[in-house]
């Protein structure tokens, strides 16, 4: 991330980014991004330019991860934020790649519930993804690979149903079958 500029009602700071996380964070934040603590990804930026995560990566892996980032977005924040947090006016590729990681972290549990939302009311994972892509404006193929999509939901949803069983796609769907043939008996 590097400082742009610094006029007196604003900084703007360029974080480097991946193409479709950029286009989902512009979706829900603007474009541009105006820093808040009030907001998830404020608050990401703010925590993670205080204290990156440690990597146990080696310095080759880490530039690879970092050259991922073919995409910036620009982050307005009033002047105080570089005082108010006490950052330098560079930021390192560190705390660029921790505020990235939490993002897609973000992204990927966002996605499954979108997928798992739509396959309760009978529409495919394969369709979900499309619906999801277009909700942030996604270019399937162009930002992300499709494959790469699909491998990050079934991820996330695997290692939900490993971590507790009834949550699983299923156990839900039969839950709210459930609720809902409940619900019309009680008419």
């Amino acid at each position: 991330m590097e400082i742009v500029s610094k006029p007196k009602k604003s900084v703007t700071i360029q974080l480097p980014t991946k193409p479709y996380l950029k286009k989902y964070i512009q979706a829900q934040y603007g474009n541009p991004v105006c820093f808040s603590t009030k907001n998830y990804f404020g608050l990401t930026v703010a925590i993670s330019l205080k204290k990156p995560l440690r990597s146990q990566d080696s310095p080759a892996a880490k530039r690879i991860r970092f050259d991922s980032f073919t995409s910036s977005i620009n982050i307005k924040a009033a002047p105080s934020f570089l005082s108010h947090y006490d950052y330098d006016l560079s930021i390192s590729e560190n705390q660029a790649l921790t505020v990235n990681k939490l993002m897609e972290a973000k992204f990927e549990e966002e996605l499954y519930q979108f997928c798992l939302a739509l396959y309760m009311v009978g529409i495919e994972t394969k369709d979900a993804l499309q619906a999801f892509c277009n909700k942030y404006g996604i270019e399937i193929e162009e930002d992300i690979a499709f494959d790469t999509l699909k491998k990050k939901e079934y991820r996330f949803r695997k290692e939900v149903e490993k971590k507790n069983a009834e949550l699983s796609r299923q156990k839900t769907k039969e839950l709210l079958k459930n609720f809902v043939v409940g619900t019309m008996a009680h008419e």
